[in-house]
């Protein structure tokens, strides 16, 4: 942070300064966010935020970005990635479909809902899975 405020001292543009912090500060912050968000606790989750926080109140961002946005966009993201892309590396790691007879509306996955436990729900395909279908887990 340091050396963002000493960029923004030196006259950068509030836009141009944002763009920099998003993309040095914060991509630090949420790189692999799938793998480790699932097993972050709510104070490491608030430690994260207090961070972006203080970004924001000393004007690197220009709005209110919060760390858990970013990573619930970067889940959702990788799981449209995985489960449309047959090739994909983790695409074997997905469950398999159910095979209906008949013609329901449509669904945000197709794939079976394994078991559950207390761990499991930490994990990144479980999360989602139970996420989209809209099943409490």
């Amino acid at each position: 942070m340091y050396a963002l405020k000493t960029v923004k001292a030196h006259g950068l543009p509030l836009n141009v300064l944002s763009n920099i912090t998003r993309s040095t500060m914060l991509s630090g912050l949420t790189y692999a966010s799938p793998a480790w968000y699932g097993f972050a606790n709510c104070e490491d989750v608030l430690r994260l935020e207090a961070v972006a926080k203080r970004a924001t109140r000393w004007g690197l961002l220009n709005n209110d970005i919060t760390v858990t946005s970013i990573c619930c966009k970067a889940d959702q993201n990788l799981f449209t990635r995985v489960s449309s892309m047959t090739g994909h590396v983790l695409h074997s790691m997905l469950p398999p479909k159910v095979q209906l007879t008949y013609n329901l509306r449509p669904r945000r996955h197709d794939f079976t809902l394994p078991t559950t436990s207390t761990l499991l729900q930490k994990n990144f395909f479980h999360r989602m899975l139970y996420l989209l279908s809209g099943v409490g887990s």
